[in-house]
């Protein structure tokens, strides 16, 4: 009887690279909002770039990406706003928090009838 013994290099192997893009995606949609930023940006800097293109094609992953980054929770499942427009409205919301300019101020005048009743305690009508 003659036994076959097999090398390790023999065995086939299942590597991330050969699975399509929508498997990766799917893959990711698993994973919780931080090791999918995880993954990102692990991929940013190696020599598989393209591991980012289900990242980049997919508003889900992109959605909860960010929501997950910025610390809030995911509305309702029975809101039917699609998906990307809910990625676009949470960008439009991040970038207007950083227009926003905590130092500005303005001053406004008060008329004086309005300044006396206030400090008389008496009702404006």
């Amino acid at each position: 009887m003659s036994v076959m013994k097999m090398n390790q290099a023999d065995e086939p192997k299942a590597e991330l690279m050969s699975l399509a893009e929508k498997l990766h995606s799917y893959i990711l949609s698993f994973l919780p909002w931080q090791d999918i930023l995880h993954c990102t940006s692990a991929y940013r800097y190696t020599a598989h770039k393209d591991l980012l293109q289900p990242y980049t094609s997919s508003s889900d992953l992109q959605y909860t990406g960010e929501l997950g980054g910025q610390h809030l929770l995911p509305v309702s499942s029975n809101n039917h706003t699609p998906i990307s427009e809910r990625l676009q409205l949470l960008r439009d919301k991040v970038q207007a928090w950083f227009r926003f300019d905590v130092h500005y101020f303005k001053t406004v005048s008060i008329p004086e009838q309005f300044l006396m009743q206030s400090l008389m305690g008496t009702s404006i009508s």
